[in-house]
């Protein structure tokens, strides 16, 4: 079950969220590994976020950016990010909004898990 949180940004700012994610046991989930091959790290998950006036609207969703992040070797941190312009064009008010990440396993089976959800409110700017 997803962690419930209510988000409040100002509109026509950069956002950016960092989420720690852990395992039902207690472990770091680790997002990113290093491929020696590479010389880089890779995503062990597809990551992914969308805002939403409604759970049914059919209008065009608002996406977060999605980055894992690895600072200080912490493999569980999942970074959500809005650019000023985006929080700029959407209007002020009541959103909904969630997160999910979804990892493939060897036999081409997709496990999805909606990490967080809840209600963002975007607080309207004066100096539009």
């Amino acid at each position: 079950m997803a962690h419930y949180e209510d988000i409040e940004i100002d509109q026509g700012t950069d956002v950016v969220i960092q989420l720690e994610l852990y395992n039902p046991d207690g472990s770091r989930k680790t997002l990113l590994n290093w491929d020696s091959d590479l010389g880089s790290f890779h995503n062990n998950y597809n990551m992914s976020g969308k805002i939403k006036k409604s759970y049914n609207s059919t209008d065009s969703a608002v996406l977060f950016g999605c980055t894992a992040y690895n600072p200080q070797n912490k493999e569980n941190i999942l970074e959500l990010s809005l650019t000023n312009a985006q929080t700029d064009a959407m209007r002020a008010g009541r959103f909904v909004y969630d997160v999910e990440i979804a990892s493939t396993d060897s036999d081409g089976i997709v496990t999805v898990e909606r990490i967080l959800q809840g209600n963002l409110t975007l607080v309207p700017s004066v100096t539009r």
